[in-house]
């Protein structure tokens, strides 16, 4: 009795067809799990302004990783940042700069309907155009960008702060961004 039942329950297996037993696609499970897709990702145009800094920058955007709903993303940041800081003195120049940053970050995104969230972190080479201040050296730099849709991904508020290892090799401020 037990043999015929392993032959039957065998012969009920073997007769299923494969795809009853297939798996399910481990993205369509996980649509946040990141996968090798290297693209182009924007172009963006920012200028930011604080009390004490003012920053104007272009960034050109590359993804490596992303996640099949684009959430997510993991990639490079290539840019050139022009910023300097506001004086306060009446009498003439109390600060260096205005500096020339060219950089390549290393970049995670998070990005909504609305929001998009940016950590960046990488290499600068800080020029300081000041002749009086000459600062011109490669720096390790990092900083984010929270940015809010105003028009779907292509204009936008931008909160945006950097800091490299220099001194004066940071800024900070809310502006404008323009994404192509």
């Amino acid at each position: 009795m037990y043999k015929k039942f392993i032959v039957i329950f065998s012969l009920l297996v073997l007769s299923f067809p494969k795809n009853n037993f297939s798996q399910q696609d481990s993205t369509s499970i996980n649509p946040n799990k990141l996968v090798l897709n290297p693209k182009f990702f924007a172009i963006q145009f920012d200028a930011v302004s604080s009390l004490v800094s003012s920053e104007i920058g272009l960034s050109l955007d590359y993804d490596l990783y992303s996640s099949p709903n684009t959430k997510h993303n993991f990639g490079f940041r290539f840019s050139a940042e022009h910023y300097g800081f506001l004086s306060l003195d009446v009498g003439g120049k109390t600060e260096p700069g205005p500096f020339l940053d060219v950089n390549i970050l290393g970049r995670y995104s998070l990005r909504g309907e609305r929001f998009g969230f940016s950590p960046v972190i990488g290499l600068s080479y800080h020029n300081s155009m000041d002749e009086e201040y000459p600062d011109n050296a490669i720096y390790f730099k990092w900083g984010f960008e929270i940015k809010y849709n105003l028009f779907t991904n292509h204009v936008g508020l931008l909160l945006k702060i950097a800091k490299s290892s220099t001194n004066y090799g940071g800024y900070g401020g809310i502006g404008l961004a323009i994404c192509l």
